[in-house]
This record gives C-alpha cells, structure tokens and sequence, in this order.
C-alpha cells in the first residue's frame, strides 16, 4: 500500500478544530502537541505541517 501524499494525523490542542475520520492525537498544551508531532514525524518518515497554532498535520510525502 502506497501511502505517499496521504494525511495520516492530526494533533491538536482544540478538539473543536478537527474532525474526521483519520488518528487525531488531542494534547494537553502547545508544547506537548509539538512533542507528539515531532515523535510521530520521525517514526512514519512524514512531514509536520503547521495549519494554525493549534493544529498540526502529518503527511506523508
């Protein structure tokens, strides 16, 4: 299965500003949803993408 140029997650301090059907990793401070973007950009090889200051993507390109 080829997963390049897919959205694989979401991590987030406002649950309000994501919903779908994808991983959506709700953290409890700015500082700790860096943290798990930043671990779970190494371990699937994706890219953080900042959309607002309360929501990162991680995508694979």
């Amino acid at each position: 299965m080829d997963i390049e140029g897919q959205l694989l997650a979401v991590v987030t301090v406002n649950e309000r500003k994501v919903i779908g059907d994808i991983p959506i990793f709700l953290a409890g401070s700015e500082e700790e949803m860096n943290r798990w973007a930043l671990i779970l950009s190494r371990t699937t090889r994706a890219m953080v993408h900042e959309l607002d200051s309360e929501v990162l993507l991680l995508v694979k390109h």
